[in-house]
């Protein structure tokens, strides 16, 4: 069933998202965790990770066949993560 936040008609979003179940590496100063991937645009990306970050930090993502993003932490809650490329849009996700 699809995420009412990712279908609704009122959403102001610049890019389309997808789905995901994708792993990556997120790197946060010297501390890296494995993540998994929920949902991904060409503007960033959704994720759960065990690592305690802050809106405005700088983090790297890492996942396979991709070069490895510097992003900027949009929000977090808990182990959920939302993040946006510091580069513009990433098309990979396209």
């Amino acid at each position: 069933m699809a995420d009412d936040a990712m279908t609704r008609p009122d959403e102001r979003r610049q890019f389309e998202r997808w789905q995901a179940e994708e792993r990556a590496r997120l790197t946060v100063g010297d501390v890296t965790v494995e993540a998994k991937i929920e949902n991904a645009s060409a503007g960033g990306l959704a994720l759960r990770a065990q690592v305690a970050v802050t809106a405005g930090d700088t983090v790297y993502v890492e996942m396979k066949g991709l070069p490895r993003s510097a992003m900027t932490v949009v929000r977090s809650n808990g182990d959920f993560i939302a993040l946006q490329f510091q580069d513009g849009p990433n098309y990979h996700f396209r």
